[in-house]
């Protein structure tokens, strides 16, 4: 008997929204956080300034889905959700119209990442990459290459070190924040708001003072910089 034990796998987590048609009426009425796109291929409000849909009001029904959402993805993971506050750091719009392209890039400064489709084209994917497979043999084993130089007959995923994940309006795609990720180019000319995306940080429940792993909350903070 032969058999492959596939440890250590990275999870992505996806999931249809109910309210989803709901949310993207009252998003797509948040004007004051939209933008036009310029020559500097900007194509997010965080690299605009505009970072705080969370802290609309007329969002927090929204912003409380995508909260629990992520209680859930936690929860399956058998975290202890008792023990932390997913806080909500920055949340905004990625407004993109045929030819834009987002190279990849991580959010070194959350620990969960999600992205919340609202108007995306036909076929949309976001894509996930890593530097290196756990299943690598040597250097450049899995690296894409030319016919007459690749190592591989065909990608799958034990030695895939990019993978694409099909979504569409109400879809929610939550992970890692250090994992890399990127948006492929569209035939779709037309500008649109392609989706929220956001960072979350978890940050311990007041109550657990004597844990040395995970971020011990605010309240027990002090600077002494005046």
């Amino acid at each position: 008997m032969i058999q492959f034990h596939n440890l250590f796998p990275t999870s992505i987590y996806h999931r249809k929204m109910e309210a989803y048609q709901e949310w993207n009426d009252v998003l797509l009425t948040k004007k004051e956080y939209m933008f036009d796109l310029d020559e500097n291929n900007h194509l997010t409000g965080e690299s605009r300034g505009k970072v705080f849909l969370h802290k609309d009001e007329d969002l927090l029904p929204f912003f409380t889905d995508v909260s629990e959402a992520i209680e859930d993805m936690l929860y399956r993971m058998e975290v202890r959700t008792e023990m932390f506050y997913p806080y909500f750091m920055k949340s905004w719009f990625t407004i993109m119209s045929g030819g834009s392209q987002m190279k990849a890039h991580a959010h070194d400064c959350a620990d969960i990442s999600f992205v919340y489709y609202v108007d995306p084209p036909k076929d949309t994917s976001i894509c996930f990459q890593v530097e290196k497979s756990n299943n690598s043999y040597f250097p450049g084993i899995f690296h894409h290459k030319d016919e007459y130089r690749t190592h591989v007959r065909g990608y799958n995923a034990l030695n895939s070190m990019v993978n694409a994940v099909p979504v569409e309006s109400g879809d929610l795609i939550a992970f890692p924040s250090w994992m890399k990720h990127y948006v492929v180019d569209s035939p779709d000319t037309s500008v649109r708001v392609r989706s929220v995306a956001g960072d979350v940080k978890l940050m311990l429940n007041p109550d657990y003072e004597d844990l040395e792993t995970g971020l011990i909350h605010y309240t027990h903070w002090r600077k002494f910089k005046q």
